[in-house]
């Protein structure tokens, strides 16, 4: 395992001896390791962010709403040498919303609660606030 790491990082650190396509494969290698330590890095602070907040109740006011149509996505997977799609439906999703203290967060509910929601409404809520970003997580609408 060792000559690997050292195989690899000898690799990424010389001059490529096969002119320009060995330049564009270095250049291409060092693009997906920065981005894979960046993907790492954002995991990490997501986790940090999120993981064992406390849930805390609140007061908050409906400040928009939305619906979402029901749709279906595809995506292609590669299946030996055959491309082959795999579709999943979406159904309708009503959302709405909330601000609390200054911080905005979403919330799916369903059709009854939307229709009965209206817009500068005050709502009591249950959420946790993340340690980095000060994002919300709406937890629960209290009824």
């Amino acid at each position: 395992m060792k000559e690997f790491f050292a195989d690899t990082w000898e690799l990424l650190t010389t001059n490529p001896d096969d002119g320009f396509l060995g330049y564009v494969i270095l250049g291409f290698l060092w693009v997906l390791i920065i981005v894979l330590i960046g993907l790492s890095i954002w995991g990490i602070l997501y986790l940090i962010d999120t993981v064992g907040m406390p849930t805390q109740t609140g007061a908050g006011i409906i400040i928009d709403k939305s619906f979402s149509p029901a749709h279906s996505t595809t995506t292609f997977m590669m299946s030996g040498k055959v491309m082959i799609p795999i579709t999943t439906f979406h159904s309708d999703a009503w959302y709405i919303y909330i601000q609390v203290n200054d911080i905005i967060g979403s919330y799916q509910v369903s059709n009854a609660y939307f229709d009965f929601a209206k817009i500068n409404q005050h709502v009591d809520v249950e959420y946790s606030i993340g340690r980095i970003w000060n994002s919300i997580d709406i937890k629960n609408i209290i009824r």
